[in-house]
Parts: C-alpha cells; structure tokens; sequence
C-alpha cells in the first residue's frame, strides 16, 4: 500500500515575534477545514552551519515547544486538527531565502507568513522577510497582518469603514450590505457588488447587485 500524499502543503515561517505565532495560528485555523494538509514550519537562525551548536539547537528546541503550545491551544476549537500533520524545521541563512527553499524542498502549495504593523501602504511589506518571499515564491504567499480597517485613511485614497454599513451588516446578518446613505449616493468611484445564495434562483430578489459607493 503507497503511503498517502497530503491534500495539500502549507509552510509556515516562524519567528518568535507576534506575527509569527499570528501566521501559525492562521495555518492551522486554514489547515482544520481540509483533512490531509501537512504543515511545515520553519524558524530561520541568521548565520551559517557553524551556529549549529550554538545558538540553533535551543531556538528549535524554542520553536518545537511553541508549535506544541498553539496546536495544544487551538486544536479543541478546531475539531482537534484531525488529519493534520504539523512538522517542525531549523535552518540557517537568509529567512526569506530559507523559507522558499523549504517550500520547494517540500513542493509546498502555499507559504503563510507575518508581517509587522506598519503604517503606510509603501511599507506594508516594503524591505521585509515578507516582500522577499513574496518576489522569489514559486507558489501562493499568504501574509498574515491583524485587521485594522480604522487605520485605512493612512492610506492614499482608501477610506475608514463607515460605521453605520457596518452597523447594518451586522443588524442584517450580511444580506444588506451599505447604510441608506451609501445605498443612494455615489460618494466614491464606482462599484458593484453581486450577492447571490445558492439556495435561491437568480430570478429571486436574493440576486441582486448594489453600488459600493
């Protein structure tokens, strides 16, 4: 019998910072909705083979004891991750490079990594582990940032959130998307956004489009 080939395999980069357990976090929240998935994450130590006894074997001993936490953490909320295999790896060098090295070693379908908070669209990812992995991968890159639409106007042309849309999404339970006031005026560029349930013909009310203004 031929050992099974996972659904799909993920590579997370880890580091010891918030975004790093953030982007583990999310890897294994992902992987839980599709058994087989295998993990594979990785903590990059600067310098060359010479730091392996040094300064390597306890930050993977840091890093292992990490993994063990989140997945013992998350894994009751998450049908205790059934069907996935979560393994851990120490490499030195260049993060970005070691990161995309690994995802080819392993023939990863996607690499999840953290960011830090920056402010400013120009130095989201600008200059970091993560703009690097993002240029050199050879498959999908997922970055893993905490939401915080608040801080959109630092953005050129991006808006913060009206509260009264997102006072009606949730009053609605998503089947209403805008406020009165977005739904009648055009105050941004033009948009449209198309709602449909699969339960419900396209002839049905339920099919309809409304402006994002």
């Amino acid at each position: 019998m031929g050992t099974q080939q996972p659904s799909a395999t993920i590579v997370v980069g880890l580091d010891f910072e918030e975004e790093g357990v953030r982007a583990l976090d999310a890897a294994l929240q992902f992987a839980s909705s599709f058994p087989g998935v295998d993990i594979h994450v990785v903590h990059v130590e600067g310098g060359g083979a010479k730091h392996f006894n040094g300064t390597v074997e306890p930050a993977f001993d840091r890093t292992e004891a990490l993994v063990r936490d989140r997945v013992k953490t998350l894994a009751p909320a998450l049908n205790d991750l059934k069907g996935v295999r979560v393994r851990t790896h120490m490499r030195t060098g260049s993060a970005s490079t070691q990161i995309v090295q690994l995802a080819a070693d392993v023939d990863a379908d996607l690499i999840v990594i953290g960011t830090k908070e920056r402010n400013g669209l120009e130095r989201l990812i600008s200059g970091s582990v993560a703009e690097s992995v993002v240029r050199h991968a050879r498959c999908a890159v997922w970055i893993v940032r905490p939401k915080e639409h608040e801080n959109a106007s630092e953005l050129p042309n991006i808006e913060k959130p009206c509260p009264l849309c997102v006072a009606k999404r949730q009053e609605t339970g998503g089947q209403q998307l805008w406020c009165e006031t977005h739904l009648e005026r055009h105050v941004r560029p033009h948009g449209w956004t198309y709602t449909y349930n699969s339960s419900e013909s396209r002839d049905s009310t339920v099919y309809r489009t409304t402006p994002r203004v």
